[in-house]
Formats: structure tokens, C-alpha cells, sequence
């Protein structure tokens, strides 16, 4: 999923968004794919890495879930 995030007079709001939290968000496609921040496994990551990587984890599901049952509604369908 790409993350596009703009305003509402169109200009970007990453100037908002604190410095490790869109660092956070840009390794979660590296996550995503299997590489993770430190050398070794999911236990040898830093704590608050693996926290952030739930968070998004399921900040994606819920967005991906909520897109899926836009478009399911605009073909007709229902869910179920």
C-alpha cells in the first residue's frame, strides 16, 4: 500500500508528522518484505520497532479492509 498523505488545500502534511514516525512508516515496507532493521531475527529487533510495525501492521489491514468494502459496495455486493 502506498501512503499518500495531503491536506485539504493539497499540500503534503509531513511536516506534521514527527521524525521517527515517518521513519517508522518508511521501513515498514522493508518489514513488510521481510528485512528488518537489526541483524538476526523478530526477537533481536528493538522493542519499540516491533511496536511500531504492529501499529501499522493493523493500521493497513483496517484501511485495506475499509477499501475493499468501498469497492464491494460501488460493484453491488455485499459483504459475507
Amino acid at each position: 500500500m502506498r501512503l499518500i498523505l495531503k491536506t485539504s488545500g493539497g499540500g503534503t502534511v509531513l511536516s506534521r508528522i514527527p521524525k521517527e514516525t515517518l521513519a517508522f512508516i518508511t521501513l515498514h515496507g522493508d518489514w513488510e518484505r521481510g528485512r528488518m532493521v537489526s541483524h538476526g531475527g523478530l526477537y533481536d529487533q528493538p522493542a519499540r520497532y516491533l511496536a511500531a510495525m504492529k501499529i501499522l501492521d493493523s493500521t493497513v489491514a483496517i484501511i485495506e479492509r475499509e477499501n475493499r468494502k468501498k469497492e464491494r459496495a460501488k460493484a453491488g455486493l455485499t459483504s459475507g
